[in-house]
C-alpha cells in the first residue's frame, strides 16, 4: 500500500509461485508494477501486508552436495528455485493464474488427454501415457475438407487450396466414449491418418464414420 500526502492510497499485488521471504525475490515483483502507480504531490508512506500465506520450511545453508542437487534440479523438470523465481516474475506481468501446465487425463480422446493446471500450484507430470500412434504438435478444432481418391484420399482441399497427399500412415479408429454424450462426436468413430502434402506439410487427418450425424473428412492437427 502506497499512502499519499493528500491522504489517497494506491495498492499493487504481487504472488510467488512458491512460498519464500527473501527480499531479493520479493523487491523485483513489486518494482515491476511500479510505474503504474500515480505518485501525485508524492508519496508519505509504504506498507507492505501479506494476505496469503503458508508455511515456509526452514533451509539450511547450502554445502557442496546440496548445492550440486540444486543445479540439477534447475536442469530437470520444474527447473528449482530459479524456475519458481521465473514463475514469479512472469506472474507479475501476466497474472500466475494466466501461466499453465498440462497434466496427463484418464481418456483416449485426443482434446481430452491432458487437462490444464496452475504452473505456480503443480509440478511437472511425469509417466505420461504412451499414445498408440504419434500426436501432432498443434491440435485444433476439426476444419472439414473436400477430399478426392479413396482411402486415404488422394487430394484434400483445406484452407481454400488444394493439397496432393504424397504420403500417409494409418488408419487408427478413435471411438467416443460411451458413457459420455459429446456433440463433437456425434459423428462417429474416426479414422485417423498421418499424412504428408507435396509441400511437406504433415497433417492430422480423419474420416467420421458416421452416427447420429453424417460423417465426412477433418483436419483435426498439425504435426511439427
Amino acid at each position: 500500500e502506497l499512502r499519499r500526502t493528500d491522504h489517497s492510497m494506491a495498492a499493487i499485488e504481487v504472488a510467488l509461485a512458491r512460498p519464500g521471504r527473501e527480499p531479493g525475490r520479493i523487491a523485483p515483483l513489486l518494482a515491476m508494477k511500479l510505474d503504474a502507480v500515480e505518485a501525485g504531490f508524492g508519496i508519505d508512506m509504504l506498507r507492505l501486508a501479506a494476505s496469503a500465506v503458508e508455511p515456509l520450511a526452514p533451509r539450511q545453508h547450502k554445502g557442496g552436495l546440496e548445492a550440486e542437487a540444486e543445479a540439477r534440479a534447475r536442469l530437470g523438470a520444474g527447473g528449482g528455485d530459479a524456475f519458481d523465481a521465473l514463475l514469479g516474475r512472469l506472474g507479475a506481468r501476466v497474472g500466475l493464474e494466466r501461466l499453465i501446465r498440462l497434466q496427463p487425463a484418464d481418456s483416449h480422446i485426443p482434446e481430452k488427454a491432458a487437462i490444464r493446471a496452475a504452473a505456480a500450484f503443480t509440478r511437472p507430470a511425469e509417466n505420461w501415457p504412451a499414445p498408440p500412434a504419434p500426436r501432432p504438435m498443434v491440435l485444433f478444432d476439426p476444419e472439414p475438407v473436400q477430399v478426392t481418391g479413396a482411402r486415404p484420399p488422394e487430394r484434400i482441399r483445406w484452407r481454400r487450396r488444394w493439397h496432393d497427399i504424397a504420403h500417409a500412415g494409418g488408419p487408427e479408429r478413435i471411438a467416443p466414449e460411451w458413457w459420455l454424450d459429446d456433440p463433437a462426436w456425434r459423428s462417429g468413430p474416426r479414422d485417423y491418418w498421418r499424412v504428408e502434402t507435396g509441400d511437406g506439410t504433415r497433417l492430422w487427418l480423419f474420416e467420421a464414420r458416421g452416427g447420429e450425424m453424417p460423417g465426412g473428412w477433418f483436419v483435426h492437427g498439425l504435426f511439427g
